[in-house]
């Protein structure tokens, strides 16, 4: 895919090892959606570097931005499986950005 992709979340499902599979429809303009499923295990979820469950599909959805950049074909269906490295990646580009309110109060 090559024009600008349409990311959207269509679901959730548990996995067999207490972690959850993310499911995501990815298309451009005209193009048949791509399905894209990220299983993301339990031992993500938990100890003290744990994600929130409400961390899980924003870092997919990174994960899914960097597959798109490697060619995803529209009505393609890829499952894959998040990283620690996924995980970190995220972790950074959260740091970085910017405080909403900070932009608006000068400081």
């Amino acid at each position: 895919m090559k024009d600008k992709q349409n990311i959207r979340y269509v679901g959730f499902e548990c996995t067999e090892d207490g972690g959850r599979r993310f499911d995501f429809s990815v298309n451009s303009a005209n193009d048949v959606p791509a399905t894209v499923s990220i299983d993301v295990a339990a031992v993500y979820f938990a100890g003290s570097s744990r994600i929130l469950v409400q961390e899980a599909p924003g870092i997919c959805f990174l994960k899914i931005k960097e597959l798109c950049e490697g060619g995803l074909q529209p009505g393609q269906s890829i499952r894959v499986s998040l990283s620690g490295a996924d995980i970190g990646q995220y972790r950074q580009v959260v740091a970085r950005a910017p405080v909403p309110w900070q932009k608006h109060n000068g400081v």
